[in-house]
């Protein structure tokens, strides 16, 4: 059964299909639809790592909805009904606020894309290179990737600290 994928985004992640993504032995196989990081509008493929809990999730989402094709990622009515359609990029958003109002965040300016900013910084943070980032998020550009990195201590974990002097 297919695996479906969230790369760290806004707007495209709640677009992704069950036919986007296969298991593969070392991860997943993703055909990326025509994005903002593509600019010649063409689709490409990655390779994606979705590893421990967010492949477990996303194996038993798909376990649960029964979805074998259209969006991964759709609205539950109050009446517990499946969509058919895609989340919006406003739902998206109410659910990143309404998560992190439950963790006692209130930070009005959150929102879907903020989640790729997230990916950038703590996988920068714990030592991914940019390349390696820019294979997950679908960047091209290191200026772009390195716009969503976050880190406020700059001194924490410098690049002379990798040396070994």
């Amino acid at each position: 059964m297919p695996l479906p994928i969230v790369p760290p985004g806004r707007s495209r992640s709640n677009t992704r299909a069950v036919r986007d993504a296969t298991k593969r032995p070392c991860g997943l196989g993703l055909r990326v639809r025509p994005s903002t990081t593509d600019g010649l509008r063409r689709c490409r493929k990655r390779a994606e790592a979705l590893l421990g809990a967010p492949r477990a999730h996303a194996k038993d989402w798909l376990e649960l909805s029964g979805l074998v094709e259209g969006p991964v990622f759709r609205p539950i009515t109050r009446h517990e009904k499946l969509g058919s359609r895609a989340l919006t990029d406003h739902a998206v958003a109410v659910i990143v606020k309404r998560s992190a109002s439950k963790v006692g965040l209130a930070i009005p300016e959150l929102s879907g894309h903020s989640l790729r900013a997230g990916f950038v910084t703590e996988a920068a943070r714990n030592g991914a290179d940019y390349p390696a980032i820019m294979d997950q998020t679908g960047h091209e550009s290191l200026t772009t990737v390195h716009g969503y990195n976050r880190r406020k201590k700059k001194w924490e974990k410098p690049a002379s600290a990798k040396l070994g002097l």
